[in-house]
């Protein structure tokens, strides 16, 4: 389980005249606790913190004050079993897919003993299988599509046998369409895995369909969850307790137009926009 208690995170910065750097608070009072081998969300306005949680939570931020934990053990530094997902990817593009589904073992490789090729293979194979890009192997970024691109990502975490992944923004550049597709190929990831996964996400429709929790933040500088909102029927024994676990029927369920609205709401009050996206 991933526990916050506490949390305040601040960020230096330099402003004219200033005889040294000021210190600006990203959020504040933040305590939750993430389900295990579950999907959580974080929604809210631009500049509300989100994308700091998911950096302390990496160990990529040192928290002011207050602590996370793993498990039970402090996070103190980048942790090998968590994996981080940004917006843009984050691919190398003079990489195969090949070579960047590996990179994690490679890195690993200048930390302690050498990861042969031979054990990389044994590791990379499998996932590239599983997610359908064995075929593309050898393609570099420039010539893949943009949902592709996610599944290379995706790949690339999982190659690290994370047991929690963190999502900053992972489907926002792609069109609705391929945003669909990804997110249910996020639901098949899920069901095939016992990963503890946190995803930021502008978008109240994804965070509803995807996330089994959904945290609502408010304020700016600094931010701090303002509601909390569980949904039974993403939870993993409910969403594919029926034959093939067909999920695509709560989109248009009763249920998912009542909590997209509730959420909807919730931001408007917490300075979200009106238009179904917090930005």
């Amino acid at each position: 389980m991933v526990a916050i208690r506490d949390l305040a995170l601040e960020y230096q910065q330099v402003a004219g005249g200033a005889s040294g750097p000021i210190r600006v608070p990203a959020v504040s009072d933040i305590s939750c606790q993430l389900r295990t081998a579950a999907i959580s969300a974080i929604v809210g306005p631009s500049g509300c913190g989100k994308t700091s949680i998911i950096q302390a939570i990496a160990g990529l931020l040192v928290p002011a004050s207050g602590d996370i934990s793993i498990d039970g053990i402090p996070v103190r530094g980048v942790r090998p079993r968590t994996a981080v997902i940004f917006q843009d990817f984050g691919l190398l593009p003079w990489r195969t897919v090949e070579g960047n589904a590996e990179l994690p073992l490679v890195l690993a490789g200048t930390r302690r003993a050498r990861v042969r090729r031979a054990e990389r293979r044994r590791r990379v194979d499998p996932v590239l299988d599983e997610l359908g890009l064995s075929a593309f192997r050898g393609f570099y970024p420039a010539g893949l599509s943009g949902g592709m691109k996610q599944r290379v990502a995706i790949a690339r975490a999982l190659v690290s046998e994370p047991d929690v992944l963190l999502m900053d923004e992972p489907f926002s550049s792609l069109d609705a369409l391929t945003r669909e597709a990804a997110q249910e190929f996020l639901l098949q990831v899920r069901r095939s895995r016992p990963l503890t996964i946190l995803l930021v996400t502008h978008s109240i429709e994804e965070a509803v369909y995807l996330a089994e929790t959904i945290f609502v933040m408010q304020g700016r500088n600094p931010g701090t969850i303002r509601k909390r909102f569980d949904i039974c029927e993403n939870r993993l024994e409910s969403r594919f307790a029926i034959g093939t676990g067909d999920v695509q029927d709560f989109r248009s369920s009763p249920r998912y137009l009542e909590l997209c609205g509730s959420i909807r709401a919730a931001l408007r009050e917490s300075g979200g926009t009106d238009d179904g996206a917090a930005e």
